[in-house]
């Protein structure tokens, strides 16, 4: 395949033709847009921007922009897999690849254009108007909390204004909305008399009323609703409930015994080949799609879904507002439908299986907007100290990217998926798909924020390395120390001071601690545990002889070929006592490491 240009930038030819695989790699149609906008992907924007970046460099790439620009197309197919890319993720890779062909003042140059913008962005002036709209609403808002949940949930995304609606202009769009129901059967002044109540709080209409009066309502009522109810007693029954579920409004469901039998007998497969469906890009392509499944997997045949024309995740929904699930959630739960239905061939549905049938299909309605969140055990910077999340009380004041905030509540999430990232470290940290990431952007501490989802192994995560105070935390207690054990003098309970962490972030990064068992004489192994130094760092080898020696510690000295020395002990007590906090090695294998990351873990210490 070959695409390109004849267009020129400032004389410079950027016509040159790009070879893409023939393999399945496809170029992708649209691309996302940093405010979630879904507008056609261009390829000579790629190279005109890498065009001017030679040109404000006043000299010719070694490599054509012809060629540099098909290999970053290259990447885009090879990496989209058919889904649309974002602008962030197209620029990285144009700084992967001007990197990669050894163009590295044109990348430099290139990551402070991209800083630069990103800075105006920010810095980008609140027009007067706007910002008295936002202040003469913020009037009606008694407390915070009420003002965070209203842009949450409730303000509409205004595309012709740029920004999102203010308190007063939904209220404004909702009893307009119920003014076009009701029309001039009621008089003007009840409509402004429920117009001022709902604006001072004083009375509330339906909350989806709120959130969806207007083109989304006019398309389809059921949005306005809150709850609905329905017994489980046929095919509609699935469909139903996701056409509701996609408008917001809450299913309830019975899968009692006298409705399920309803059901008819599930056909045995035929072995027939599959028909083919491609599924629409709307709420009733998709309830269709579940339909045609369900009834094709009863009557014994089987069905090939292509979700090719669904759009992608985080594709702004411009009618009923919020971002697009993307076709993984409904893929998911086709096949979940199919299985289930397909294990009971021959027999017929259990309350069980439509039971979760309908989970299956409230999930995929409720994907798109689920929330980030982390899982427990995960630990989250206080200024009570770093502490499990589970842990977080109301009240406790949390660090986020703009300071300490207030923990006003707690969300019941559910049950989501999770995703685990493992750095170059060997840090593992586990949150859900949509948890936002801080990921640089540039050598200079730029970055900005990915959905975990969307992280890339080229991707460069921030972490903080410095201490976050914390209220005063306790050592583990000292194993009782046996009268049969003579491995030495009783040990000192450490405390948690400068000199305990230092030594514990010292031995993390460069000690081991071998157990080995002994019988009730004592006898029956050498216990021991040692931290390597450098024979040239004396100042290391002094604090850990002078730590081990301040808590009645005997140790001796080691030296070993080369340029390291081990401090090695056999108190049975202590290396018990370490082991807690380090997994002891099987064979005594020393970590002869340069003692790089103990600072950093002693700092880590501190917050624990």
């Amino acid at each position: 395949m070959a695409i390109g240009t004849t267009e020129s930038v400032n004389g410079r030819a950027v016509g040159e033709y790009l070879a893409l695989d023939e393999a399945g790699m496809e170029v992708p149609s649209v691309i996302v847009k940093r405010d979630g906008r879904v507008v056609p992907f261009d390829v000579e924007r790629i190279e005109n921007a890498m065009a001017k970046c030679f040109v404000s460099l006043n000299r010719t790439p070694q490599t054509s922009i012809g060629e540099l620009s098909g290999r970053v197309i290259n990447i885009i197919a090879a990496k989209s897999h058919g889904s649309a890319p974002t602008v962030e993720g197209v620029q990285d890779i144009v700084e992967m690849v001007l990197q990669a062909a050894g163009e590295f003042e044109a990348a430099k140059h290139y990551i402070l254009y991209r800083a630069e913008h990103a800075k105006k962005r920010s810095e980008r002036p609140i027009p007067e108007a706007v910002r008295q709209a936002f202040a003469d609403s913020d009037l009606y808002f008694p407390t915070a909390i009420q003002k965070f949940q209203f842009f949450d949930k409730y303000a509409r995304f205004n595309y012709d204004l740029g920004r999102r609606e203010t308190w007063i202009e939904t209220v404004d769009r909702s009893v307009g909305f119920l003014y076009e129901l009701a029309g001039s059967r009621l008089p003007a002044e009840t409509y402004e008399r429920v117009r001022r109540a709902i604006l001072e709080m004083r009375a509330m209409p339906s909350m989806r009323l709120l959130a969806m009066a207007g083109p989304a309502a006019r398309r389809n009522n059921v949005t306005i609703y809150n709850c609905s109810y329905q017994p489980v007693e046929s095919i509609d029954s699935f469909v139903e409930a996701l056409t509701i579920s996609m408008s917001g409004c809450g299913v309830g469901f019975s899968v009692e015994g006298k409705y399920v039998e309803n059901f008819p007998r599930i056909r045995r497969q035929t072995g027939l080949a599959p028909k083919h469906m491609v599924v629409a890009d709307s709420a009733e392509g998709w309830a269709e799609a579940l339909r045609t499944g369900i009834e094709t997997w009863f009557e014994g045949g089987d069905i090939r879904f292509d979700l090719s024309q669904l759009r992608p995740a985080g594709a702004p929904l411009r009618t009923k507002g919020g971002r697009a699930s993307g076709p993984e959630p409904l893929r998911v739960m086709l096949d979940f439908v199919r299985s289930r239905i397909l294990a009971r061939q021959g027999s017929y549905l259990r309350p069980l299986d439509a039971h979760d049938i309908m989970c299956s299909v409230g999930n995929a309605a409720v994907s798109g907007g689920v929330r980030r969140c982390l899982p427990k055990g995960t630990r989250v910077h206080t200024e009570r100290g770093a502490i499990p999340i589970e842990e977080v009380r109301e009240g406790d004041r949390v660090i986020t990217s703009n300071g300490y905030k207030t923990v006003t509540g707690w969300v019941d999430q559910g049950v989501q998926g999770i995703v685990e990232i493992l750095t170059e470290s060997g840090t593992l940290f586990r949150c859900t798909p949509n948890h936002r990431v801080a990921v640089l952007t540039d050598v200079w501490g730029g970055h900005t924020f990915k959905y975990a989802r969307d992280l890339t192994p080229e991707d460069r995560l921030l972490f903080i390395t410095h201490p976050v105070d914390g209220e005063t935390q306790e050592l583990l207690p000292l194993p009782e120390k046996r009268e049969a054990d003579h491995s030495g003098s009783h040990v000192k309970q450490p405390v948690l001071d400068t000199e305990t962490a230092w030594f514990l972030g010292k031995f993390f990064a460069d000690g081991y601690v071998q157990l080995t068992n002994h019988d009730n004489h004592g006898k029956g192994g050498n216990t021991q545990f040692a931290i390597a130094c450098h024979t040239d760092d004396i100042n290391q080898i002094e604090r850990v002889s002078a730590w081990m020696e301040d808590h009645n510690i005997t140790a001796r000295m080691v030296y070993q070929n080369g340029n390291w020395v081990q401090i090695r002990s056999g108190n049975r007590q202590i290396a018990h006592w370490i082991s807690s906090y380090k997994q002891a090695k099987p064979h005594g294998v020393c970590l002869k490491g340069s003692g790089v990351h103990h600072l950093r873990c002693a700092q880590l210490l501190l917050l624990v």
